[in-house]
């Protein structure tokens, strides 16, 4: 069988796409608007394994009932500094920003905020979450605890975005039991 040729999708176009699929399964503007960037994105940062290419996995979850559209996160413990958030099976890009978004102000209120996200669909590329902290001059830690529904090797993996001044931001990841690495971005 002849290979397919690459065939290269106008980001635009292709962000559309996402946004309108998932406007017609019955997500609020702002949800679908905020899966598309967020699958999108990932494929534009290289991490294809968590862009478009998870739509169809998203789009069985729904029809399975194990993905409800139009969730918000219910705060299930708070302790100032300290939340535990429900996300209802809600579309994890959604629940991951509504909880990065109290992180934030509690870092804010507090110096630090440690929260605790359940229950959430996919989420996506996870250092955005990191990078969204940073955005907003917050240093971000996270550790990723998937079900065994993925390989090992994908499972227990830490990520810490500090600001650094002029030099951008230091990233030390560490996957599994290998040595932490350091970028500066």
């Amino acid at each position: 069988m002849p290979r397919m040729a690459d065939k290269h999708i106008p980001t635009a176009a292709l962000q559309r796409w996402v946004d309108q699929l998932w406007l017609a399964a019955g997500c609020s503007a702002g949800e679908a608007r905020l899966t598309a960037e967020h699958l999108v994105g990932a494929n534009l940062a290289g991490h294809d394994s968590h862009g478009v290419g998870m739509v169809p996995r998203y789009v069985s979850s729904w029809l399975a009932d194990e993905l409800q559209l139009n969730q918000h996160v219910a705060v299930t413990s708070d302790s100032g500094a300290m939340l535990s958030l429900d996300a209802h099976r809600g579309m994890g890009q959604s629940m991951a920003y509504e909880a990065m978004n109290l992180a934030i102000e509690r870092a804010q209120q507090h110096g630090v905020c440690v929260i605790g996200l359940k229950n959430a669909h996919h989420i996506g590329r996870i250092g955005h979450w990191a990078d969204l902290c940073r955005s907003r001059h917050q240093g971000a830690g996270r550790r990723g605890n998937t079900e065994n529904r993925q390989p090992a090797r994908w499972r227990r993996c830490r990520t810490w975005r500090l600001p650094s001044g002029d030099r951008g931001a230091a990233t030390i990841r560490r996957r599994r039991r290998r040595a932490a690495a350091w970028r500066y971005g």
